[in-house]
């Protein structure tokens, strides 16, 4: 019984991910989310998202999903060259018409990017 009043007491559970080891569910809100991946390299600059239509309704805003997406692209780095990695991940709910910042990291190939129990992010 707990675990459910997780989103009484920390509201933006399914929409954050906040609290979502924890938390029996994550369904108390439709999630849409974007995601904006921004590759400088050099003079240029490249955006691409990751699609999350794609996944369960339960995991789409799920904070691992771009983490996880954000070191395959830095393990590029690694073998293509020097570029740096932006990211930046915004959610609402169905029923809201503004999004909020639920992930802004700069230079996110530089430090280690690290999830806490939560479904914080911190680099």
């Amino acid at each position: 019984t707990v675990p459910q009043l997780m989103r009484t007491f920390l509201p933006g559970v399914g929409l954050e991910g906040k609290a979502r080891m924890i938390s029996l569910n994550m369904l108390d809100t439709m999630p849409i989310c974007q995601s904006s991946y921004i590759v400088h390299t050099g003079d240029s600059k490249i955006v691409t998202s990751l699609d999350t239509e794609t996944f369960a309704p339960r995991i789409r805003c799920d904070p691992i999903l771009f983490i996880n997406e954000l070191n395959r692209l830095c393990a590029l780095k690694s073998t293509s060259g020097r570029f740096q990695i932006d990211l930046v991940v915004e959610s609402k709910n169905s029923v809201t018409a503004q999004f909020t910042t639920m992930i802004d990291i700069r230079n996110a190939c530089e430090k280690n990017v690290s999830i806490n129990l939560l479904g914080e992010v911190s680099q």
